[in-house]
């Protein structure tokens, strides 16, 4: 083999690693952040700060998991409802419909997402049940001051705006 062919056959080879790591660079998804400090991974959220915080028996963890399958089924048929309404209303932007029709539909909304916080609201007092030690009682108090940012976390601005101060 002369030098002429080992220095192409060099060549190509370095130019084909080199397209085949721009590629990888390209195309490669990139890593998915690390949760703040102190939550839990991706997919846990809240269920496992709270079954962590009060130091849920494993007793105490299945009712909780009970009571969390009992509580997104109702939101979830009740959101669907809403939907529906939602539906309603906006299709009566087609059809003229009467503001009454309108007043009423949103009245319904209304009466629906203030059933979603008070379905809200009983499954923390149903969780609030579950703490049977003194601890756990103490450690709920606490956490009770956090349900809002821990379930509902503050969404970000866009881009270019300051978030609001409550």
């Amino acid at each position: 083999m002369n030098k002429h062919r080992l220095l192409t056959i060099i060549a190509v080879g370095l130019l084909l690693s080199n397209i085949a790591l721009v590629g990888f660079i390209v195309f490669r998804k990139p890593p998915l952040p690390p949760p703040p400090a102190g939550r839990p991974e991706r997919g846990e959220g809240p269920k496992a700060i709270i079954i962590e915080r009060l130091q849920f028996t494993p007793e105490q963890t299945a009712t909780y998991e009970a009571l969390i399958k009992e509580h997104r089924k109702e939101v979830r048929e009740t959101d669907r409802k809403i939907m529906d309404i939602k539906q309603q209303l906006y299709s009566s932007l087609r059809n003229n419909d009467a503001p009454v029709h309108k007043d009423s539909l949103i009245h319904a909304i209304a009466q629906l997402q203030a059933h979603i916080e008070g379905v809200h609201y009983n499954h923390f007092k149903d969780i609030q049940k579950l703490c049977t030690t003194p601890q756990q009682k103490e450690e709920f108090e606490k956490l009770s001051h956090e349900i809002n940012e821990l379930f509902f976390p503050p969404k970000h601005p866009p881009q270019g705006q300051e978030p609001h101060n409550r």
